[in-house]
């Protein structure tokens, strides 16, 4: 008897565990989202601010810098923040450069997910700029993208941040 009884209540304890573990391991990763979405957002107003400043994403020592940088046709639809074209990505450093003391206090280099974050900037509008994080996976879904929201639990959709704006984020 005494077995039987332990036994329902070592059940119920793994059921409660069970339920509680998935709860867990989503707030887990929708807390890495809203890590990310938060350091996007505020490279993004830092780098508002520099376009401000300076009537341009980037200053013409920065784009002399650039010149062998990859270039990548982004294709945008659903958004009017992001504007379709040719980027140049710009390294790490070189946007720390630019941003680092006066518009942000430290440029984020990953995401919440421990992946770098892509900072690019367009080659056809000297002021557009975008942000982008791979998601839990790791791995950029592509160049080609529909703005708006998608769902906050598909962990492994990229995260898009233009000219300030998120472009691509869960919901």
């Amino acid at each position: 008897m005494k077995k039987v009884i332990l036994l329902i209540v070592l059940a119920g304890v793994l059921a409660v565990g069970a339920i509680g573990g998935r709860k867990y391991f989503a707030a887990l990763q929708h807390g890495k989202q809203k890590a990310t979405m938060g350091d996007m957002r505020n490279v993004g107003n830092a780098w508002v601010a520099f376009v401000t400043d300076k009537f341009a994403a980037l200053d013409s020592a920065t784009e002399a810098k650039l010149s062998d940088a990859p270039v990548v046709d982004f294709r945008f639809t659903g958004t009017q923040e992001a504007k379709s074209g040719k980027y140049r990505r710009i390294p790490n450093d070189i946007l720390a450069d630019m941003l680092v003391p006066h518009y942000i206090k430290v440029l984020p280099q990953q995401d919440g997910w421990g992946n770098a974050f892509e900072y690019y900037v367009s080659m056809d509008d000297k002021a557009a700029h975008l942000i982008r994080s791979p998601g839990r996976d790791g791995n950029f879904s592509g160049t080609t993208y529909t703005g708006g929201k998608f769902d906050q639990s598909d962990y492994d959709e990229d995260i898009l941040c233009a000219n300030g704006h998120m472009v691509r984020y869960p919901f």
